[in-house]
């Protein structure tokens, strides 16, 4: 059985970021954007995240496959 461990999104940040400090509306764009892997859950009104989790970026979260040709297109091609 695998085990876990979940904190706290701000806390991850802040061990990720040391330094740094994101408005709770930034993180929530992470999250909602697929900006961290593996992808948290929110729990009682919270974001949790596992402690091992990655921020990946924007570029990489969006990287394919595409289920609509078109926007395949665009994306790897910009037309």
């Amino acid at each position: 059985m695998n085990e876990y461990q979940f904190i706290r999104l701000s806390d991850w940040a802040a061990i990720t970021f040391p330094g740094e400090q994101y408005s709770p509306a930034t993180m929530s764009r992470w999250v909602k954007t697929h900006q961290i892997k593996p992808c948290p859950v929110k729990v009682g009104g919270r974001w949790m995240v596992q402690k091992d989790a990655r921020f990946i970026g924007l570029s990489a979260a969006n990287e394919g496959p595409y289920s609509d040709p078109m926007v395949e297109r665009i994306m790897n091609y910009g037309r």
